[in-house]
């Protein structure tokens, strides 16, 4: 049977509530809270960066074709991570070419 909470035990409720959150505030302890942040919530900072992308990962990221990524090579605006079987792309090399900086061709 459900049970009705009257004005004062509201108001009870209330400032305990309020209690505690200053109590906290004020004090932190040691102990973890109550909940925990999903990887989704994480700031951006905390997010993991990837190493390395291949040309699909790179071409689905940036939203250009492989062809054009085979060009920005040719004309050596961007490069490819040298001695392995498959192009792969370095996380720096990427950000240096959309960051504009053609200093290291």
């Amino acid at each position: 049977m459900p049970q009705t909470l009257s004005e004062e035990d509201i108001d009870s409720i209330a400032r305990r509530v309020v209690t505690l959150i200053g109590e906290r505030l004020v004090a932190p302890t040691s102990s973890p809270p109550p909940f925990t942040t999903s990887q989704a919530e994480k700031p951006k900072s905390q997010v993991p960066v990837r190493l390395a992308y291949s040309v699909n990962e790179l071409a689905a990221e940036l939203r250009v074709s492989r062809v054009t990524l085979w060009r920005l090579e040719v004309r050596g605006l961007l490069k490819s991570v040298p001695g392995i079987r498959h192009k792969i792309y370095s996380h720096a090399e990427i950000q240096r070419f959309l960051a504009g900086d053609q200093s290291k061709r």
